[in-house]
């Protein structure tokens, strides 16, 4: 019997070696339980969002796809979280990129911003009003937001009925 457990105790400690390195380890912080407090206030479509790395978002015709940058600096509350319907402007004044381009959610939250260094997008905005449409998806996942967004470039391209609509049915949702 003293065999058994000997092996038994044995068999514990190796196993917990063996998981201890492969373990995810999170930190709590007191911003994401803040953040898990809101999670009843999230919709359902929201909470679709929530633990999602990427989500996947048709582009039409006319508009670019683009990761979006920045967001975690934005000081965004967790309720952005899931898709929305916005704008993009050309920032002329941006001391880290010329050709800044900002999304805006259609309540005006700055979201973040398109990769640096595009200039041809930055050149039709302006050219377009300095505002042209922008629709996308935010995640959170661990304590960091995660999103995309599709602007955008020519309008020309953009079939009819579509301009400045959301890429979804809000109702099928």
């Amino acid at each position: 019997m003293d065999d058994f457990v000997i092996i038994l105790l044995i068999l514990m400690v190796v196993s917990m070696l063996i998981y201890l390195p492969f373990r995810k380890v999170t930190n709590t912080t007191k911003e994401d339980a803040n953040y898990i407090l809101l999670y009843d206030s999230l919709t359902k479509d929201q909470k679709r969002f929530i633990g999602i790395d990427s989500w996947g978002i048709s582009v039409r015709k006319g508009y670019y796809y683009f990761p979006l940058m920045g967001i975690n600096y934005r000081g965004l509350n967790i309720l952005c979280v899931g898709r929305f319907n916005g704008y993009a402007k050309s920032q002329t004044d941006n001391e880290y990129d010329k050709y800044a381009i900002a999304i805006y959610d259609d309540s005006g939250t700055h979201l973040g911003f398109i990769p640096k260094g595009n200039d041809i997008l930055h050149s039709y905005i302006l050219k377009e009003g300095n505002k042209v449409h922008a629709y996308g998806w935010i995640t959170w996942e661990n304590g960091y937001f995660n999103g995309g967004v599709v602007v955008e470039y020519d309008k020309n391209k953009v079939t009819k009925g579509y301009i400045n609509k959301p890429c979804y049915d809000s109702k099928k949702i």
